[in-house]
């Protein structure tokens, strides 16, 4: 008998103690659900770009659409020590009938007083086939308030982050270092001939 009151009791406890559980993980259950969730990536556009220079990983990269500058240096690990953010470059190529004005006016003033045939105009058009587009990185983080949004990426832009004067002073420095050595030990061996 007592046995059998034990069972029972045992039975209960086990009831009460999943039901407690379960009436925890209910309210988890409904807070998680709704508007939560967010798409993946899969669902967007994507495109290659690529990025050189003073970043941490450089490389050809994948991305969607909407990506911007900043983002690609930031996927790209971020920027180096060495690295210049006042004139961070984009090589971006043109698309065929993409010709702004800009371009039209630069071949106009080349051909000068002479015909445009069809050739020259294309000659032209395929050395400007690309457009260069500077953007200073370190003003846009620095200021708030700036009207000149980071450029948003095409596919096939190029991005490089070039490095600073100090750095390209510092590596003239350490080639001149190294040629003063090499001239000592050339004159060192002269005299001891």
């Amino acid at each position: 008998m007592n046995c059998f009151h034990g069972t029972i009791r045992y039975k209960s406890s086990v009831i009460i103690i999943v039901s407690l559980l379960a009436f925890q993980w209910m309210p988890l259950q409904a807070q998680t659900s709704g508007s939560e969730y967010l798409l993946g990536s899969e669902e967007k556009l994507e495109m290659q770009v690529h990025i050189w220079g003073e970043v941490r990983n450089p490389g050809e990269y994948r991305v969607s659409y909407d990506t911007d500058m900043i983002e690609l240096i930031s996927i790209a690990g971020g920027p180096t020590k060495d690295a210049s953010l006042n004139n961070v470059q984009l090589t971006r190529p043109r698309i065929a009938g993409d010709v702004d004005q800009e371009t039209l006016k630069k071949i106009a003033e080349r051909a000068g007083d002479r015909e445009i045939s069809k050739e020259f105009v294309t000659q032209q058009l395929k050395a400007s086939a690309r457009e260069v587009v500077v953007f200073d990185v370190n003003k846009y983080l620095s200021n708030r308030d700036s009207e000149t949004p980071p450029p948003v990426l095409r596919p096939g832009d190029i991005v490089h982050v070039k490095t600073t004067k100090w750095y390209r002073w510092r590596e003239f420095i350490q080639a001149l270092h190294q040629v003063a050595l090499i001239a000592s030990v050339y004159a060192w061996y002269l005299r001891s001939k």
